[in-house]
């Protein structure tokens, strides 16, 4: 089933109980893992094997617009050391990512080299733990 062109509006990340609103048009939202689920191992003798990693760790990444006032509530997460519980949901396919516990990785750089990007705040939130539901 061909879906269209996705974009940033199609995603809703909800923080907490706080969706976050005033992501900007260019936002890439992804969530990545951290290591590969599965690998291949080989002995000496040739022989390999499957490998399966346990690791469900995973950084969640996304932009938001300078003016968004979602970034306040964000900056207060990361002060405050808090962590939270999150989710990603593509509102066109159903598309899930969840995690129980989560952190703001880091302070997004504020302020740009000639402007570029200076509208904008890259966040990154960090889990042990996302449970996934691609559809």
């Amino acid at each position: 089933m061909f879906l269209g062109t996705m974009s940033s509006k199609d995603w809703i990340i909800v923080i907490e109980s706080a969706p976050v609103i005033g992501l900007a048009d260019s936002s890439n939202i992804e969530i990545e893992m951290m290591s590969d689920k599965n690998s291949v191992t080989a002995g000496i003798g040739g022989d390999w094997s499957f490998v399966q990693n346990p690791d469900t760790g995973a950084t969640l990444k996304f932009t938001t617009q300078r003016n968004s006032i979602s970034n306040a509530y964000l900056h207060q997460l990361l002060r405050l050391d808090r962590i939270f519980t999150f989710t990603l949901t593509n509102k066109r396919n159903g598309s899930t990512h969840s995690a129980p516990y989560g952190m703001i990785q880091r302070q997004p750089t504020d302020g740009a080299l000639d402007g570029k990007g200076a509208q904008t705040l890259d966040w990154a939130v960090i889990t042990g733990d996302v449970k996934s539901v691609i559809v």
